[in-house]
């Protein structure tokens, strides 16, 4: 009678390649006389962004008693558009985060997360941070940002972070 039928799977594609789709009937009643339209295919392509972090200090060596900064730069080497992106940012507890300057997004200072929504191809966000180094904390430290999520497959994991030492002294 020329009747149809619809149905719909929503699915995370979690690959870079190519994904082929494919339906096919394979039973029917009554027999459907015309088994040449019984079968389609579709290709899916995956949203990739290769999300690359950055991370350096003002100097390699901080006072106590001073200041240092450090920047975060994310940048999107691509091919599609990023959105959703999360970026941990991680220093010694024993300096204190005295402000946080995102160029794209916000900063989260309670966990040390950076939220930028979208990140259009080759372009770069960045995260200024300014740190107090209080007397008492000398020593060697490490800044860290990490690369905690992303709305789209990112296809090469080893420039997803990035970690700076320095010194600190009395």
């Amino acid at each position: 009678d020329g009747g149809s039928a619809q149905l719909t799977i929503t699915a995370t594609v979690s690959t870079t390649n190519t994904v082929v789709n494919q339906a096919t009937r394979i039973a029917s009643s009554p027999t459907d006389p015309n088994s040449r339209n019984n079968s389609a295919s579709e290709e899916v392509g995956s949203i990739v962004a290769d999300i690359e972090v950055e991370t350096g200090a003002s100097a390699g060596v901080l006072y106590e008693g001073g200041t240092g900064s450090f920047i975060v730069t994310v940048t999107n080497l691509g091919p599609s558009d990023a959105s959703d992106l999360v970026i941990e940012e991680r220093f010694p507890s024993s300096l204190e985060l005295t402000g946080a300057t995102p160029s794209h997004g916000s900063y989260d200072d309670g966990f040390g997360y950076w939220s930028i929504p979208n990140l259009p191809v080759n372009d770069s966000a960045t995260l200024d941070l300014v740190v107090a180094v209080p007397l008492g904390s000398a020593g060697d430290g490490v800044q860290e940002a990490l690369l905690l999520s992303t709305g789209q497959v990112d296809p090469v994991s080893g420039n997803d972070g990035d970690s700076v030492s320095f010194e600190v002294r009395a």
